[in-house]
């Protein structure tokens, strides 16, 4: 995330919570019981890098295929995060 610009940190926060913000302090993301996982994906690794990542908006988790390097696994993300799809993924629309 410390590569993406502000924008796509804020595509990130949709994509990984369906939020369009975090939190606004510590005492906020305690009070409400917000916290992220991110965890590496159990799947085979063959075709990892042809993956996107995979969120749990409800809570907060993101899971993250074993990409052969972060420069894959920055650009798979930026995929994910720029595909418009709502909560129930009916409406697809890839590459905005």
């Amino acid at each position: 995330l410390s590569e993406m610009d502000n924008a796509d940190r804020k595509l990130f926060v949709r994509f990984a919570w369906g939020q369009d913000r975090l939190p606004r302090d510590d005492e906020s993301f305690r009070k409400n019981r917000v916290r992220m996982l991110v965890r590496l994906s159990a799947a085979p690794t063959e075709q990892a890098d042809q993956m996107l990542p995979r969120a749990d908006t409800c809570f907060f988790n993101v899971e993250l295929p074993r990409y052969s390097s972060g420069r894959v696994a920055l650009e798979r993300l930026r995929v994910a995060v720029h595909q418009d799809v709502g909560l129930d993924g009916d409406e697809v629309s890839l590459f905005n």
